[in-house]
This record gives C-alpha cells, structure tokens and sequence, in this order.
C-alpha cells in the first residue's frame, strides 16, 4: 500500500511538473511575441521621432527666413511711408489750393519745386 501512495505521489509530481512546465513555455512564447511587437513599434517610433525633428528644423529655418523677409518688408513700407509724407509735405508748400489768380506765379512755384526735386534726386543717385 506504502508503494502505491508513493507511486500516485511520484505520477502526481511529474504531472504538476509537466503542467507547471508547459505553462512556462507559453506564458515564454507570449513575452517573446509581446517583446518582438515592442521592438517593432520602438523601430517605428525612433523613425517617426527623427522625421518630426528634421520637420521642426526645417521649420526653423522657414521661421526665419519669414523673419528676416518681414523686417525688410517692414523697412521698407516705413521707408515707402516717409517718401510718401515727403511728397505730400512738397506739393503742400507749393501751396495750389489758393487762389492767387496768377498761373504764371502758379507755374513757376511747380517749376521750382520739380527742380528742387531732381536735385534731390541726383544727390541721392550719386552717393
């Protein structure tokens, strides 16, 4: 009887060890698989997160060279604004609207202002 308990005990043991075995081998297979989608998905990640650095790069330099595009387009419309109240400021000392009656007097206020003009002009084309 001693013999029989000890050999169901025996059957017992290698059966848990079998069971306890082949769990191992599954729960071994899952982690691998699990491991082999986490490698494939970091691969995946690491290009993605390469392509968005080369993306914000690039759109620094677009950034500025917008930048440096709008401070001279900004120079110049304040430059185009100061030419434009200059010639305001010169065809208001001819001083048109009053009416002096004379149109030879007229005449040459515009004539001298013109000159005046291309005065300023040619100084400012030969410095």
């Amino acid at each position: 009887m001693l013999q029989s308990i000890t050999l169901y005990i025996f059957v017992g043991l290698i059966a848990v060890i079998g069971i306890m075995g082949g769990c191992w081998g599954y729960q071994s297979s899952r982690d691998a698989a699990t491991i082999d989608v986490l490698k494939a998905n970091n691969i995946r990640l690491e290009d993605a997160v390469s392509l968005n650095e080369r993306t914000i790069q690039q759109m620094i330099s677009d950034a500025q060279v917008l930048a440096a595009a709008n401070a001279k387009l900004s120079r110049d419309i304040m430059k185009s604004k100061m030419e434009q109240a200059a010639s305001w400021n010169a065809i208001n000392t001819l001083d048109l609207e009053t009416d002096t009656g004379d149109a030879a007097e007229i005449e040459a206020r515009a004539n001298d202002a013109f000159a005046a003009s291309i005065d300023a002009v040619r100084r400012i084309t030969t410095r």
